[in-house]
């Protein structure tokens, strides 16, 4: 096959440094702060939100919460926390177990946090966010004459 006859070499546009990461830093901020959102609702953290996404996998002593989680310094407070919300008791045992209200709570969150990727309003704040984003990037075009937008 014969290649087009171009008026000159073809050129690739100039790579755009930190654009697209920074993209994908931006939409998993504002992620991020609809996810905390959401679980606020429910008087959680991320944390307490893990935790109680790990009782729900199993019972456990805290040696064993704070290895899987990660978070010994807090799991304490954490699990006082879900206790006194209700989300998370201790069972005949001495092991902690996730209740009823927990295993609820965990299913609305997560709805909750579905609706949030529908909800147009977000989908509204992403893109400003975005749009400023790159605004903000002020990149030179591939053929050097700028696209500066004030």
């Amino acid at each position: 096959p014969q290649m087009p006859d171009t008026d000159g070499p073809a050129q690739d546009p100039a790579p755009a440094p930190g654009y697209f990461p920074r993209l994908l830093s931006a939409a998993a901020h504002v992620t991020h702060l609809a996810s905390d959102s959401v679980l606020e609702r429910f008087d959680l953290t991320r944390d307490r939100y893990s935790l109680l996404n790990r009782l729900a996998l199993s019972t456990a002593d805290d040696t064993a919460l704070a290895a899987t989680t990660g978070q010994p310094a807090s799991l304490d407070s954490d699990l006082a926390s879900l206790h006194s919300l209700g989300y998370a008791s201790r069972n005949g045992q001495g092991l902690w177990c996730i209740t009823d209200a927990g295993r609820q709570v965990i299913e609305c969150a997560k709805l909750a946090e579905a609706e949030i990727t529908l909800d147009a309003e977000d989908s509204q704040e992403l893109r400003k966010a975005l749009r400023s984003l790159i605004s903000s990037l002020r990149l030179d075009r591939p053929d050097g004459t700028g696209n500066r937008r004030s």
